[in-house]
Order: structure tokens, then C-alpha cells, then sequence
């Protein structure tokens, strides 16, 4: 909270307010009815009264409300300012390769899936106030979880997709079309896919660039993933590799990026800068509040005038 003064050169003209209230004071007695006396001995002689002494009143009151007058003019402000969470309201679907290439154990002691299922879990449990979806995809694709903030739950869902449950091959555009499915009728702030994949898709009865196009038509953000150090299979037989190209033409025209994930820490970097990349997409929301608060200067104004009146009138009155 900040207190300012919308036009405070106006303060200036309290440099006149402080002479006016001078001359004011200093000619006040030549404009009082007089009366002739023959001696003043008799009146030295008598006790000052309270009226007397506190008369400067008056003129004090006079002064502070020419001073709020000009404060009010300079029309001061109270801001206030407040932060949202840049994350909050984030809608997102996690979808998950569970093809039996995901078993190779290129990227450390564990295999593909093991360590991508193990990021996927930490990425969740960091997650406030987004609602998550899960989905597997191998030769088909399957929605595992639709959005819910039940983190707890989802957690467990994710350690239990594994190979074998689904037809073998790499269904890409199943995968996304799913997903694309289960984050378009999210509510939040921004619609997000990170779909992680070790090959080229070879299955399923939707093509990448027909489920990119309904992702870019949606609005929804894909970020793709490739996860693999090397091309050859479980069993030493070569494999196709990733299909970079296609997975960085799936983020590019989503509004996304693509990552290359060749190790362990590597992978873990990236859900990271995800993260980051979304802190940075939404901004932190600002709400900014100002109260004029002119009116209240003005109405002390008022009151002290009012004041000043009534004493002139009854305590202080005049007999002309």
C-alpha cells in the first residue's frame, strides 16, 4: 500500500495560504467597531477570561481549512497493490510412450519409462491449484485420469502405467488427440500438453498433424518430449529414432517447444524448464487499487469551517 498525491504541484499554493493567513490576521482589528474610552487603566486592571485566550482559535481553524482545500486539490491517492499465483488455474494433461521401447535403459541404470514416470511424479507433486490429467499411449491411447487436483491419487496412476497394457507401437497422434480431448473443456488460465515419446509414430487411426491441428485450433499449448540416448531396440536391432522433426513441428505450431532428453538429469531439467516456461507464459497477475481520497480532505475541510462558524457565532461571537 502506497500513499501519493495525484497533482502535487498543486501543494504549492499553501506558499500563499500561510501570507494570506497573516494579512489577514494583522488587519482583522482595523476592520472591528471601536469604542472611545477616557483611560484604559480600568480595563488593564481586569483578569483575561478563556474567551480572550483562546480566540486565536479561529484563525488556526481558518488555516486548516484552506491547507485541506489545497490538499484536496492535489487530489491525494491510496494504491494498493495485489499478486496471484502466476501457476494458479493451470489446466494440463501429462501423456506418457509406454511402448516396450520405453523399457530400453539408455539413460542410466533405469529404464526410459522408469525414469520418465519418476519426473512426471515430481512435476506433479509441485504443482498448486492445477488440475493434472494422465494419459498412456502405445500402439493406442487410453485416458488414465481426466483433470484433478487429487495430486495424491494421480500419483499412484502414474506409477502403474507400464508396458504390455496396451498394443504394442507408437500411436503419437492418439496420444495427443487424447489428450487434446481431456484438457479442451479445462477452465484455466492455460491448456497445456507435455506428451513425452522415445520414436515415430507408426500406429493409430490419428496422424500427429491431424492432432496438432486440433491443438492449435483449441488453443492448446504441446510441448513435446523425446527421450532417448540411443536407436537401437531391447534386442540390439536398430530402431527408426525419434521423430524430431515432427515433435518439434507439433510444439512449434502449438505455441509450444521441443526437448531432447538423452540422460536422466536431462529429463528432470526439462519438466523443470516447462514449469518455468509456463511461470513466464502467464505473468504474474496484478491488481491494482486506488481509493481518491480528495472527498475526505474536502469533508475535514467542511467540518473545520463548520466548526469555526459555530464558535464565531456562540463562544466567540462579536457584538457588532
Amino acid at each position: 500500500m502506497s500513499v501519493r498525491l495525484v497533482e502535487p504541484w498543486l501543494l504549492l499554493l499553501t506558499l500563499g495560504v500561510v501570507p494570506l493567513m497573516v494579512w489577514y490576521l494583522l488587519n482583522r482589528s482595523r476592520r472591528e467597531g471601536r469604542v472611545r474610552f477616557s483611560t484604559l487603566g480600568v480595563l488593564v486592571q481586569l483578569p483575561g477570561t478563556a474567551r480572550i485566550t483562546l480566540r486565536p482559535v479561529l484563525g488556526v481553524l481558518r488555516l486548516l481549512t484552506l491547507l485541506l482545500i489545497v490538499l484536496a486539490l492535489a487530489r491525494p491517492a491510496v494504491t494498493r497493490t495485489a499478486e496471484a499465483s502466476p501457476r494458479a488455474g493451470i489446466d494440463l494433461v501429462l501423456a506418457i510412450d509406454i511402448s516396450y521401447s520405453m523399457s530400453e535403459r539408455d539413460l542410466g541404470p533405469k529404464s526410459r519409462l522408469e525414469y520418465a514416470k519418476e519426473v512426471v511424479q515430481e512435476f506433479i507433486s509441485n504443482r498448486t491449484g492445477d488440475r493434472v490429467g494422465l494419459v498412456a499411449f502405445a500402439g493406442e491411447a487410453v485416458g488414465v485420469s481426466p483433470l484433478t487436483q487429487d495430486y495424491a491419487v494421480l500419483l499412484g496412476m502414474v506409477g502403474d502405467v507400464n508396458h504390455g497394457k496396451l498394443p504394442e507401437g507408437t500411436a503419437i497422434g492418439n496420444g495427443l488427440a487424447t489428450s487434446v480431448n481431456l484438457v479442451r473443456e479445462g477452465q484455466g488460465k492455460s491448456r497445456v500438453v507435455i506428451l513425452l515419446t522415445d520414436g515415430q509414430s507408426n500406429a493409430g487411426d490419428v496422424t500427429p498433424d491431424v492432432a496438432m491441428k486440433m491443438a492449435q485450433t483449441l488453443n492448446i499449448r504441446t510441448y513435446t518430449v523425446g527421450v532417448g540416448a540411443s536407436t537401437s531396440g531391447p534386442s540390439g536391432a536398430r530402431r527408426s529414432g525419434i521423430d524430431e522433426e515432427g515433435l518439434r513441428r507439433i510444439a512449434d505450431t502449438t505455441g509450444g517447444a521441443y526437448f531432447r532428453a538423452t540422460d536422466e538429469e536431462t529429463l528432470a531439467q526439462i519438466y523443470r524448464t516447462i514449469d518455468e516456461l509456463e511461470k513466464n507464459e502467464l505473468g504474474t497477475q496484478r491488481e491494482v487499487q486506488v481509493q481518491d481520497l480528495s472527498g475526505y480532505a474536502l469533508l475535514a475541510a467542511a467540518l473545520m469551517l463548520g466548526f469555526e462558524v459555530l464558535l464565531g457565532s456562540t463562544l466567540f461571537r462579536r457584538v457588532a
